[in-house]
């Protein structure tokens, strides 16, 4: 079987048009829709008398219905999104009775710590306010305390990953604890009587998982911009440079964001944001690699993205003090976040370009991508079994990242294994892979925002 290059030249035109046609209704949609957007959680907590008391703001709705806020972006892309949107509506005393049911079962999620002893979280009252604009997050506070042992002198606390981000902050004493818990780890011992609202190397390291955390897994227009990237050129060093640029636009926007200087609205945000990933990956198709005005085009797509990483951060919010530190460890984790991608999506292609380099043998890419084919498809089905999706919803379906990860490993594969069989025609990485996986990342994106 041979494939002619008008073939291809005819396949790049169509795809070309229908993508440039993408970009407008992805704008035109997204400038009217109304994201209903995770934020995290405010703790405050006290010590009143024998008790360390908790009071906990945020969007009970959410944790009623049982999304898992550690893998959600917006609260509309989930699963349960149905069950979330009925108790939205509900009015204030039946949230407040729905909570109370559940809360065991929040409990059970949530770690009090003193001197090494655990203790019981006791639910003291919750308060939901009036239904209003249910396209809004609705606030409420829930208070929850536990009893201290005689003595004791600081506690730890852990917030279950499914939560999402705790921000704690510790109240009534001199120098208080301000920090934020995620991925369901318990913080470090804080003192009752304060004394240590923590150091900027703290606060720097904490603060490099919550960048990560908002690329990989929850940034998935980040991912697939980094994902074109990585199609457009095979040379490490030009694309080294090339996520260099994004980085360095990426940190200006986020500092002004996460300041408060610099604000645009979310939908338009996003917008742009898909239009890059789609505008990069048809750079890919077309083959023309990275050029002056490529870098400058992405230095430009790396404000966009960075004013909505500098907004997921200022929500998030940062230790007193600490801003400084907290960003600069922002930014290196979406760094190092960016650079996992890239090594990933390297080092599953590493033998394909080889053979396409007549470096390595064929029989044996045929070999490793049929088995890696095998595990996606393998994976998928696990997942789907496991937590059933509809893949014609995108809510359902690009939510899901173990299925989305593991039907990328399995096209990923069959392009592989295509250009492989291929390999003696001109270009026929860049025709099996890099085009068919460049589509593909357009595609994903549109549907995402649409």
């Amino acid at each position: 079987m041979r494939i002619s290059v008008s073939f291809f030249a005819e396949l790049k035109v169509a795809v070309h048009r229908l993508l440039s046609s993408t970009i407008l209704l992805c704008s035109v949609m997204l400038s009217g829709a109304q994201a209903h957007e995770v934020f995290p959680t405010i703790g405050d907590m006290r010590v009143v008398d024998d008790r360390v008391v908790f009071d906990i703001s945020g969007n009970i709705e959410s944790f009623v219905a049982g999304i898992d806020l550690a893998q959600t972006a917006h609260t509309d892309q989930a699963v349960e999104a149905p069950i979330y949107d009925q108790l939205r509506a509900l009015e204030p005393q039946a949230l407040e009775e729905a909570f109370t049911d559940f809360w065991p079962e929040m409990a059970a999620g949530i770690t009090v710590v003193a001197d090494g002893v655990p203790l019981t979280p006791i639910l003291e009252s919750v308060t939901v306010d009036p239904v209003g604009d249910v396209e809004l997050v609705r606030n409420s506070v829930f208070q929850f305390s536990a009893a201290l042992p005689e003595g004791a002198n600081s506690v730890q606390i852990g917030w279950d990953s499914t939560f999402g981000m705790l921000v704690l902050r510790q109240q009534d004493v001199p120098t208080p604890f301000d920090g934020t818990l995620v991925g369901g780890g318990l913080s470090a011992p804080i003192s009752l009587t304060g004394g240590g609202p923590g150091t900027g190397m703290a606060a720097f390291i904490a603060y490099i998982t919550v960048g990560f955390d908002q690329v990989i897994p929850l940034g998935l227009e980040h991912i697939l911009f980094v994902l074109g990237l990585f199609f457009l050129t095979t040379q490490p060093r030009a694309l080294l440079m090339q996520i260099a640029f994004f980085g360095s636009g990426t940190a200006v926007t986020v500092v002004l964001a996460a300041s408060g200087f610099l604000a645009l609205s979310e939908s338009l945000v996003e917008a742009v944001m898909t239009a890059s990933v789609i505008i990069i990956a048809i750079q890919a198709i077309w083959g023309r690699g990275a050029s002056a005005l490529q870098s400058a085009l992405v230095v430009a797509f790396g404000l966009m993205h960075g004013l909505a990483l500098g907004a997921d951060l200022a929500q998030i919010g940062v230790p007193d003090g600490q801003f400084i530190a907290a960003v600069i460890g922002f930014l290196l984790g979406t760094q190092i976040a960016a650079l996992t991608i890239l090594s990933a999506s390297f080092l599953f292609l590493w033998l394909a370009l080889r053979i396409h380099a007549g470096a390595d043998v064929p029989m044996r890419g045929t070999i490793v991508y049929g088995v890696t084919l095998g595990l996606g498809l393998l994976m998928a089905v696990l997942q789907r079994s496991s937590e059933p999706t509809d893949l014609l919803v995108p809510v359902s379906f690009l939510n899901n990242g173990a299925l989305l990860l593991a039907l990328a490993i399995a096209f990923a594969s069959v392009c592989s294994i295509v250009s492989i069989q291929m390999r003696n025609q001109v270009r026929a990485y860049s025709r099996f892979i890099v085009i068919p996986c460049s589509s593909l990342i357009a595609v994903t994106a549109a549907y995402w925002a649409l």
